[in-house]
C-alpha cells in the first residue's frame, strides 16, 4: 500500500512539473 502511494505521488509530482515547466 505504501509503495502504490509513493509510486502515485512521484506521478503526480512529475506531471506538474511538466504542466509547470513544459
Amino acid at each position: 500500500m505504501k509503495t502504490l502511494c509513493i509510486k502515485e505521488n512521484l506521478a503526480v509530482l512529475e506531471e506538474t512539473s511538466l504542466k509547470e515547466y513544459p
